[in-house]
């Protein structure tokens, strides 16, 4: 038994709010603006009033970043992009390189493999693999066909704000866990 978790969010407060120190040491953002936002904002860049001079600073910044894959700043921004259903139980493999036009891209001419995204047909075409399913105990028909949860296209309603309290409670259990990112 056990479970696993991609890239998670540990607290969504924390995590949102670091992103504008990790931008600045990254020289995303100018001193300048960082000074003003840090001090605008009180380090709360989630909370900005709209009529302050930190929604103003945040907006600045949420400009700049636009365009940059913050969390792998290094590789292209690209969209998120997956396989249709029906290719990938016929022949994952083939589909992959034949439709490789389904992985859009803000900067032509680059392969899909280039797109951290692409990773995540990867997954998918891993985690539905069948002798996957049999080296990791997934007894049959105890679960479908495996698909990845991403939250802008998952109807639900977060409502849990950390998860650090939990990530420390299933650690102290005799749980398997993957944790990647």
């Amino acid at each position: 038994m056990g479970y696993i978790l991609g890239n998670p969010h540990t607290d969504v407060y924390m995590d949102k709010n670091s992103r504008v120190p990790f931008a600045h040491r990254l020289t995303l953002i100018s001193d300048t603006l960082y000074k003003s936002a840090k001090a605008n904002c009180n380090g709360d860049y989630i909370n900005a009033n709209a009529s302050s001079k930190c929604e103003s600073d945040v907006q600045e910044i949420n400009e700049l970043l636009r365009d940059i894959n913050i969390e792998h700043f290094l590789e292209p921004y690209c969209t998120l992009s997956s396989l249709r259903k029906n290719e990938e139980k016929s022949n994952p493999r083939r589909s992959l390189i034949e439709n490789h036009t389904d992985f859009p891209s803000q900067f032509g001419g680059e392969t899909p493999q280039s797109c951290h995204a692409f990773r995540f047909v990867l997954s998918k075409i891993w985690a539905n693999d069948k002798d996957v399913r049999k080296a990791l105990y997934v007894r049959e028909g105890t679960k479908g066909y495996w698909e990845r949860c991403v939250s802008p296209f998952v109807a639900y309603t977060e409502d849990v704000s950390s998860t650090i309290a939990c990530h420390q409670n299933l650690s102290m259990t005799s749980l398997r866990a993957l944790i990647y990112r």
